[in-house]
């Protein structure tokens, strides 16, 4: 993105000097033209003359955003679209209410027709994008300070190739891959990883008969994923040499018939499986995006992407590699590419959501049409005073409700993704601990809760199930200590 340059901040820092009222709207001077300036150079070129009311409110026509401030504009009737820097601007000419990113707005003065031409209140669509306007009256000024053209908006390709009823079943499960995978469930069971440094067993819990039993055991064991009658994970890699990728395996969800996917070197740290494929980041070429089916046979590859997470939608494979985040279809056409800063990436439903640094939680909604990202910022000042800056160490979803856990506090929260995101407590962490994964699978969520020595060394760990309706108390499913 372009930034304004050194001499143009000393421009408009003279001009505040010159002029105090332009910190706040002053009475317009009779005589004087209307004049536009931006960055301190002055517009000189409308295709519809932009004009001020007597209320001091500059209006320019559609054409100006579009030309001047490189922002795309439809208008059909009376309805109007503008999209801005992944931000999403609708309105209705006449109309002071408008939407942004789906969030209500309201300007202070409605656009108007001209001689068949919408113009628009220049300080409303300024404000709405977070571009900097003055009005200075002694001299009908108006100053705007523009960062530049951003970067370019990304734009799917319609029509949206899936429905947009994307299985809850789905989103739970790419949710617990982006917590490692120990925990998943079909509609009779759920299974879970008792985790050790030197062996990971399996369990199966039973929803019906309420009984527990272990299905197999190995060194690791993680990436759980059900598909059809079998139970997929990643697993130990005899033979391999590598201590960083896994095998992957196959079991009966009784317990029998394990055995390797594949060949035993063929590595790989993250996977998801759709229609008869498995894809995968394959280690063996530096963890690019590759398929194979269910049996191992026709290994193709399909993107130079190296997989850091990946996670499914439909007919889209959605993967990130550190702060990049690719978009292919599960044919290998690559759809889309862009910058998300983030960690924790889940899909849920037909949404991206990425979070961690400084309480951020930015939504991305993968429909045809522009990525347009909405963030939301999580304050400390309620509920998490004990607290100097927010970090989400883990999160997980179920439809518009996250749970989470905040670094340096007590609980795993739970907050409603609204326009007034506000954390409540909902289960307690016991003390000197700290919460590793959430896994969230049906009406339930199973928790890792970790115990260090020096800040940094796992000498225990404890794993947790509890309603999602919170009425009773989270029940411990066992203990382990390193």
């Amino acid at each position: 993105m372009k930034q304004i340059g050194v001499k143009v901040i000393a421009f408009f820092l003279g001009i505040v000097m010159l002029f105090p009222t332009i910190v706040s709207a002053g009475t317009a001077t009779p005589g004087l033209p209307l004049r536009i300036e931006i960055n301190g150079e002055k517009v000189t070129k409308f295709s519809s003359e932009p004009f001020f009311d007597e209320n001091d409110v500059v209006f320019v026509p559609l054409s100006f955003l579009a030309d001047t401030l490189h922002m795309r504009v439809e208008q059909s009737g009376n309805d109007v679209i503008i999209i801005y820097d992944r931000k999403k601007l609708e309105f209705k000419s006449g109309e002071t209410s408008y939407r942004i990113n789906e969030k209500a707005g309201q300007f202070k003065t409605a656009s108007v027709v001209k001689e068949e031409t919408l113009l628009t209140p220049l300080q409303g669509i300024c404000e709405a994008f977070g571009i900097t306007y003055k009005w200075d009256g002694l001299v009908n000024t108006s100053y705007l300070i523009w960062n530049g053209e951003p970067d370019p908006d990304v734009i799917l390709p319609g029509p949206t190739p899936v429905s947009s009823e994307v299985s809850l079943q789905q989103s739970q499960l790419n949710g617990n891959l982006a917590n490692f995978g120990s925990v998943a469930s079909t509609d009779k069971y759920h299974f879970y990883v008792k985790q050790s440094i030197k062996q990971s067993v399996l369990y199966r819990y039973d929803l019906k008969t309420k009984q527990t039993k272990q299905i197999t055991s190995g060194e690791s064991i993680y990436n759980l994923v059900p598909y059809g009658e079998w139970l997929y994970f990643l697993g130990d890699n005899p033979g391999s040499g590598s201590h960083d990728a896994y095998s992957l395996y196959k079991i009966k969800m009784d317990g029998t018939k394990k055995s390797i996917v594949g060949k035993k070197n063929d590595l790989a740290r993250v996977f998801v499986i759709d229609k008869g494929w498995i894809y995968f980041g394959n280690w063996k070429d530096q963890q690019r995006l590759y398929k194979m089916k269910l049996d191992g046979s026709g290994l193709k590859k399909l993107g130079d992407v190296s997989l850091d997470y990946l996670q499914i939608r439909g007919d889209w494979l959605i993967a990130a590699d550190s702060n990049v985040v690719y978009i292919y279809t599960t044919a290998g056409q690559k759809v889309a590419e862009f910058y998300l800063r983030g960690r924790n990436m889940t899909v849920v439903g037909d949404n991206l959501r990425m979070s961690g640094f400084s309480g951020e939680i930015t939504t991305i909604p993968l429909k045809a049409g522009s990525l347009l990202q909405d963030t939301l910022k999580i304050k400390s000042a309620d509920v998490l005073a004990q607290v100097n800056e927010i970090d989400i160490e883990v999160i997980n979803y179920k439809n518009n409700i996250a749970y989470m856990y905040f670094r340096g506090t007590s609980h795993i929260y739970k907050m409603a993704l609204d326009d007034e995101p506000k954390p409540v407590p909902f289960v307690t962490i016991p003390k000197s601990g700290s919460v590793q994964e959430i896994h969230i699978v049906g009406n339930y969520m199973y928790y890792t809760v970790i115990y260090t020595k020096d800040g940094h060394r796992i000498i225990k760990r404890e794993l947790y199930r509890v309603s999602l309706g919170g009425q009773v108390k989270p029940e411990k499913l066992y203990t382990v200590n390193q």
